[in-house]
């Protein structure tokens, strides 16, 4: 935004110039357009409390919702899991690829442990007697 509008006193920024930003950032992911803006409507949350302007352009814009063609969807959608003979499906053609691929399918289905957790994952973290194994995730999170 301050590319294009940087040098654009606040007080002169309304609503249709954040609407036709927000627009043109066509590129972005749903979640990290809707960041975007909620980070625009603090800043102006901001202005408005330090005085510079009188309300916030921004407020009650509504957020960008996702859109299926593109991949995006809400988490609140239903969850689809495969059946077993779907799994028997995916086991049989894994088998044939190689060992590894086998094994990371296998934990990835059975542990609920994410790719990245799984790929990092050292031999030196299995405890092969008790068959648990620790990964360390998300915001650095041992699970």
């Amino acid at each position: 935004m301050l590319k294009e509008h940087g040098g654009t006193p606040v007080e002169l920024v309304d609503r249709q110039l954040l609407k036709d930003y927000l627009q043109s950032l066509d590129d972005l992911n749903y979640t990290t357009h809707n960041r975007h803006q909620a980070i625009i409507s603090a800043l102006f949350n901001f202005a408005v409390d330090s005085g510079y302007i009188q309300s916030n352009p921004a407020s009650r814009l509504s957020p960008r919702k996702p859109e299926r063609e593109r991949g995006e969807h809400k988490t609140d959608e239903i969850i689809r899991y495969l059946t077993p003979s779907q799994l028997d499906i995916l086991y049989t053609n894994v088998k044939k690829s190689n060992a590894r691929l086998e094994t990371i399918v296998r934990l990835l289905h059975r542990s609920g442990a994410r790719i990245g957790e799984l790929l990092s994952l050292e031999l030196a973290h299995i405890n092969m007697e008790q068959r648990k194994f620790q990964v360390v995730g998300k915001g650095n999170k041992q699970r």
